[in-house]
């Protein structure tokens, strides 16, 4: 028998009505355990329907109200990769140089950046700590750069390059169950691995439609088919049981 595949939106209100009028829970602590079970709903339905560009996107918005900032960039860039140029794309792009801006660490006296660990994110997405602390001097570059009125592409590009780089040399000393772990960084670890990084980060770049992303575009467009080809056949990971 075949599986049937619910559409996102089916399964978010399935999930949403387990917490009924009748479980008696302080709102905070409600709000938590209703999170945890569409998170999970989101991701079980991601692992059946890897090109579902709704669920990345859901999954990006959850994982950034809960403070995890390197699982929210793999999420909205997996989204792009799928919806790379519509009015939702212009949004997350912006979101994404958002992201990397707000993790700014604060200049040290003497030189050098402070991190900081959230102490109430856990670990529970996977052992980003390496990343994180790159997306601190990244964010102190782009600082400067964004604002609410224009999207510097350029910008973002060259620093989503940086963050692939230090994201394929990250490991973890212990095993880890984190769906952002096991389930995207593996996708683009092998982006790099496989030198499509610079295609990647155009090709989810052209809603700006910047003068040099639309020419990076159109003088590689074979890279760009050879990067979609890839990417549409690449064999994602299973729940692990």
């Amino acid at each position: 028998m075949s599986k049937r595949i619910l559409p996102m939106a089916v399964v978010l209100q399935s999930l949403i009505a387990i917490q009924t009028p009748a479980q008696e829970v302080r709102p905070a602590e409600g709000a938590g355990v209703l999170d945890s079970v569409v998170m999970q709903g989101i991701e079980d339905s991601l692992y059946l329907t890897p090109n579902d560009p709704d669920g990345h996107l859901q999954l990006s918005d959850r994982f950034y109200k809960q403070g995890y900032k390197t699982p929210t960039l793999l999420a909205l860039c997996r989204f792009l990769v799928l919806e790379p140029d519509s009015p939702r794309s212009e949004a997350a792009l912006r979101q994404v140089g958002l992201v990397m801006q707000k993790t700014a660490g604060k200049p040290l006296v003497g030189g050098g950046i402070s991190f900081e660990r959230d102490p109430k994110v856990t670990l529970d997405e996977g052992d980003f700590t390496t990343v994180d602390i790159a997306l601190t001097v990244i964010g102190v570059r782009l600082a400067p750069k964004l604002n609410k009125d224009k999207i510097d592409s350029q910008s973002i590009i060259e620093e989503l390059k940086v963050l692939l780089a230090v994201l394929s040399q990250s490991k973890s000393d212990k095993p880890t169950s984190g769906f952002a772990w096991n389930y995207y960084r593996p996708y683009f670890v092998e982006i790099k691995n496989r030198h499509y990084e610079e295609a990647f980060c155009y090709y989810i770049a052209q809603s700006a439609k910047t003068y040099e992303t639309r020419s990076w575009l159109a003088q590689h467009s074979r890279k760009i088919d050879e990067f979609r080809a890839w990417s549409a056949t690449y064999k994602w990971r299973e729940k692990i049981k």
